[in-house]
C-alpha cells in the first residue's frame, strides 16, 4: 500500500488510488478503527455534525499478501457480485469478485439484509483460507465498507494518444 496524498487520505493499492477519508459500512462492523466527529454542511448550507470511521493506511494490505489463515483487510472494487438465499430463506449467502487491477480474490459473506456492491470501490476486512471446492484462495468477510474510487488522470500538458489503422493491405504488411 502506497500513500498518495497523505492529507487528502487517498492510498494506492495494486493499480487503484482509493479515498479512505471516510468509510461506510454496508455489512459488518471493521475492527481497529476511529470514529471522529466532523462538521459537514448540509443541502441548506447548515453546519451539521457528522460522525465518520476513519482506517489507518499502515492497517491495510494489498490483495497479493493474503495469505491463507491469515486475517485481512484489503480495499479492491467490486467486479463481479452474485448473491443466494439461504435454505432457511432469512438470509443470503454473497459471492463477490473483487480486484486491485493486479490481482483478484473471491469474497464469500452472508447478511440478512440486501447489499448491492457492483462496480463500487471497498475494503473488506476477514479472513484469507484455501477453499477446497474451488480450488483457490478465498476471503470470508467479517467487514465491508464502501470508500471512494479516484480516477485516473492525465495531466501531462500534451496527452498522448494512440492510434492505428486497418487496411485491405494489412494481412500482407510482413510479406515482403
Amino acid at each position: 500500500i502506497q500513500t498518495i496524498d497523505a492529507e487528502k487520505e487517498h492510498i494506492q493499492a495494486g493499480r487503484t488510488v482509493f479515498d479512505i477519508s471516510s468509510l461506510d459500512c454496508v455489512f459488518g462492523e471493521m475492527k481497529s478503527t476511529k470514529k471522529v466527529s466532523v462538521v459537514k454542511k448540509d443541502s441548506e448550507g447548515n453546519d451539521t455534525e457528522v460522525e465518520i470511521v476513519k482506517i489507518s493506511p499502515s492497517k491495510l494490505m494489498t490483495i497479493r499478501q493474503l495469505q491463507d489463515g491469515k486475517s485481512v483487510r484489503f480495499p479492491a472494487v467490486v467486479f463481479a457480485s452474485e448473491g443466494k438465499d439461504t435454505k432457511t430463506g432469512d438470509a443470503t449467502n454473497y459471492k463477490i469478485g473483487v480486484t486491485d487491477m493486479e490481482c483478484s480474490v473471491t469474497v464469500r459473506f452472508t447478511s440478512e439484509k440486501p447489499v448491492k456492491l457492483s462496480g463500487k470501490a471497498v475494503i473488506i476486512e476477514g479472513k484469507a483460507q484455501y477453499d477446497k471446492f474451488e480450488d483457490e484462495m478465498i476471503v470470508r468477510a467479517y467487514a465491508i465498507a464502501v470508500v471512494k474510487k479516484i480516477p485516473r488522470r492525465d495531466n501531462h500538458p500534451t496527452p498522448r494518444v494512440e492510434l492505428h489503422l486497418h487496411t485491405n493491405m494489412s494481412q500482407t504488411d510482413g510479406l515482403c
